[in-house]
């Protein structure tokens, strides 16, 4: 066998073990790639909700007073319901109301809470109007009873009025931790 056919040979089996070497070297790569891809898609599966459902309204006659509710998105998954976005509106009997936005939130079925964030709203108690807002607000099934746990501001002609903490209790009745009230006797008539 003469030098030149030996280096082609050479040559050859060098190229053909490159073009393998890389060949397994891809496949090495995709297979590894297909193997993250799926794995991030079980974890998508295992965080996928069961159940989204879109532009929910409905009324209620609860606690003895009529609640209007509208939810534009909510999934469900596991016991947790996520809340994108409520508006509440609550009319009680005597004529007083409630109009409250929630930023978010969620409902836990297990215990049968809910909590709602960045809650914002008007409220109207007695024929007078006042402006709320509350971090955070929870509430239970168990009774009519609102815990505000991250504070409150409620503001009206009266003056204003701020919170560490706060409790609503049957709708109207406010109980409140920390925090001050500044009345503005000059516009608040008392008649």
């Amino acid at each position: 066998m003469s030098g030149k056919t030996y280096i082609k040979k050479i040559n050859k089996i060098l190229i053909w073990g490159v073009t393998i070497s890389f060949v397994i070297m891809i496949i090495i790569y995709l297979m590894h790639d297909v193997k993250l891809n799926i794995e991030t898609a079980k974890l998508g599966l295992n965080n996928a909700p069961e159940i989204r459902i879109e532009n929910i309204k409905f009324e209620r006659d609860m606690f003895g007073s009529l609640w209007k509710i509208s939810i534009p998105s909510l999934e469900r998954q596991k016991e947790v319901v996520k809340i994108v976005s409520i508006d509440i509106f609550r009319e009680f009997p005597n004529g007083d109301a409630w109009e409250i936005t929630g930023y978010n939130g969620e409902y836990i079925e297990s215990s049968e809470t809910a909590t709602l964030n960045d809650i914002s709203g008007h409220l109207v108690v007695d024929g007078r109007a006042y402006e709320i807002y509350a971090p955070e607000a929870s509430w239970e099934k168990s009774g009519d009873y609102v815990v505000l746990s991250k504070g409150a501001a409620v503001n009206g002609e009266f003056g204003s009025m701020s919170a560490d903490r706060a409790n609503i209790e049957a709708g109207n009745l406010l109980t409140i931790e920390g925090g001050e009230i500044v009345w503005n006797f000059s516009s608040y008539d008392t008649r």
